[in-house]
């Protein structure tokens, strides 16, 4: 693979990661906003780090290890585009 094609591979890996990442963040905090458990929605929302436990918590497991290992690419692939 040439340079342009791994600087666009990369480009278009870590869009993808972040869109998903948000998505699922978004879904977690969503999820807990329906269930009236505004708190640990609020926190979801403003401390992302806290989002895993607080899914995790809410018995939300499948999104919280997606969202833990989607947060674990986006990282890596940004530090393969730096």
């Amino acid at each position: 693979m040439n340079g342009a094609a791994s600087t666009t591979f990369i480009t278009l890996a870590l869009v993808l990661s972040f869109a998903s990442l948000a998505t699922v963040h978004v879904a977690i905090v969503y999820t807990l906003a329906a269930r009236r458990e505004g708190l640990r929605a609020m926190a979801a929302g403003l401390l992302p780090p806290a989002t895993v436990w607080l899914a995790l918590r809410g018995g939300m497991p499948i999104r919280a290890v997606l969202w833990a290992l989607l947060a674990i690419a986006y990282a890596v692939l940004l530090a393969l585009a730096w």
